[in-house]
């Protein structure tokens, strides 16, 4: 599990829900930041060259180019 969550009651209205992440989130997130920020990288060089580099289709998924 990568959130956990517990609730309370309260006055009025729906009980409140607080959401933490675990430490498998934690990792989770730190990882998914990487692939985010490669990802950003390789967006920005492209649109600074103004193509896109050979080998990716425009769909975004590396492949042979056609």
């Amino acid at each position: 599990m990568r959130i956990s969550t517990c609730s309370s009651p309260v006055a009025f209205g729906p009980p409140r829900r607080y959401y933490d992440i675990t430490d498998d989130g934690r990792k989770a997130l730190s990882e998914w930041q990487f692939a985010w920020r490669d990802m950003r990288e390789f967006v920005d060089d492209a649109l600074k060259a103004g193509t896109v580099p050979v080998g990716v289709i425009p769909d975004g998924h590396a492949g042979a180019a056609t």
